[in-house]
């Protein structure tokens, strides 16, 4: 048996039917050598449990559990983000369905970062606005990332809808209302989000629109973080950002909610250029 990478001996040898009791048991057979799995022996004795660190090793080894704060049991991966990964997940306590998001370390270069955005995100636990993806809770994993509850919000993110094609003038006016509401009430929170880009904006069928992402940006080289696509030109050359940005960042997103694609391509490198210096194509 393999258990996470470890192939287990337990030093259990398996019963066999019509065997004669013998004097003492033969040292079971060492597993089979693969070139990934290292070999880890557990002395014979009374059966323990095999403590593996973030599972639950009493769970049948067929569904292990992952718990996050003691309450919040992993149960599906839900995407995969730039800042961290996104998991389906189940509140023990509240017996809630929410979505627990497991936040990379590389997106705080410091720990002034780290706490500026747990101060921004305990800040938008205040909001009552519809359009800001409610968070629930957050704190610190047994792994040392920071992880973030949010309530579950059946939608799709908007660059899986606009994969589909380009969306008519009514829905991107539609969507682009509740995106400036959700960035209106922040502002008044004191927090600017950093990344006004497809993957934080989520659409449900009918129509409502959740922002998310708040206080949560990916590094694209030294101090620029964000989705290249989608900011500034400040922002593109390292400096300090304001609502001002996020004006501009809704700009390039209503470009490519009526068109399909951003408003400038290229490398990272090139498109951080071009927002700096050139004009977007016109519609």
């Amino acid at each position: 048996k393999t258990v996470f990478g470890y192939a287990a001996n337990f030093g259990m040898p398996t019963p066999q039917k019509n065997d004669a009791p013998a004097a003492a048991p033969s040292p079971p057979s060492p597993p089979p050598k693969t070139p990934t799995a290292e070999t880890r022996s557990v002395d014979s004795g009374p059966a323990k449990p095999l403590v593996i660190s973030g599972f639950d090793s009493t769970a049948p080894r067929s569904a292990p559990q992952t718990f996050v704060g003691g309450r919040y049991r992993l149960e599906s991966p839900a995407e995969v983000l730039a800042v961290g990964e996104l998991f389906s997940a189940k509140d023990n306590q509240q017996g809630a369905d929410v979505d627990v998001l497991l936040v990379h370390a590389s997106i705080f270069p410091s720990p002034l970062d780290l706490e500026r955005a747990r101060r921004e995100i305990r800040q938008l636990q205040r909001s009552e606005c519809a359009a800001i993806l409610k968070t629930l809770d957050l704190g610190k994993h047994d792994d040392g990332r920071l992880f973030v509850v949010f309530e579950r919000f059946a939608g799709q993110p908007l660059d899986r809808v606009v994969a589909h094609g380009a969306m008519p003038l009514d829905a991107t006016q539609k969507t682009i209302d509740q995106v400036g509401a959700a960035l209106a009430e922040a502002q008044k929170l004191g927090v600017i989000h950093r990344d006004i880009a497809p993957q934080n904006i989520v659409l449900r069928a009918d129509g409502a629109v959740k922002v998310r992402g708040f206080g949560l940006a990916a590094p694209i080289k030294g101090n620029v973080f964000g989705t290249a696509e989608f900011i500034s030109p400040e922002q593109a050359a390292g400096r300090p950002v304001d609502q001002r940005s996020n004006i501009y960042g809704l700009g390039a997103l209503i470009h490519y909610m009526l068109t399909g694609s951003a408003p400038f391509s290229g490398t990272a490198d090139q498109v951080l250029e071009k927002h700096q210096h050139e004009e977007p194509p016109p519609l």
